[in-house]
C-alpha cells in the first residue's frame, strides 16, 4: 500500500471532505482506463459510501451515549444535593433510642 505524508494526516472529516468530492466528480487517476476498464473505481466508490454511513451512524450513536451520559450526571448531582439537604444523623429517630414511646419509668 503506497502511503504519502499527505495521507497520513488526512483526519476522519478530511477523508469524509474528500469522498464526497469524489463522488460528485471522480479524479482522473480513478478513471477506469487506468485499471483497464475493470469495476475497481465503482467497487472502491461503494466501499467509501457504506464507510461514510457508518463513521456518520457512529458519531450520531456518540452524540447519544454522550446525553445520556450527561443526563446521568445531573440526575447524579441532583441526587447528591438533595442528599446533602436531608437532615443529618442527630435528627434521625432510631428504635430504641428513648425517645419518649414505650415503658419508660418502670
Amino acid at each position: 500500500m503506497n502511503t504519502s505524508a499527505a495521507s497520513s494526516d488526512l483526519t476522519p472529516d478530511a477523508a469524509l471532505v474528500r469522498l464526497r468530492q469524489y463522488q460528485e466528480r471522480p479524479a482522473p487517476t480513478w478513471s477506469t482506463a487506468s485499471y483497464g476498464g475493470s469495476s475497481a473505481e465503482p467497487t472502491l466508490a461503494e466501499i467509501g459510501r457504506v464507510l461514510a454511513a457508518e463513521v456518520e451512524r457512529l458519531r450520531a450513536r456518540v452524540e447519544e451515549l454522550v446525553a445520556q451520559r450527561d443526563d446521568l450526571l445531573l440526575e447524579d448531582a441532583l441526587a447528591e444535593h438533595a442528599r446533602d439537604r436531608l437532615p443529618g444523623p442527630a435528627h434521625t429517630p432510631t428504635i430504641g433510642s428513648g425517645s419518649g414511646t414505650g415503658g419508660e419509668g418502670r
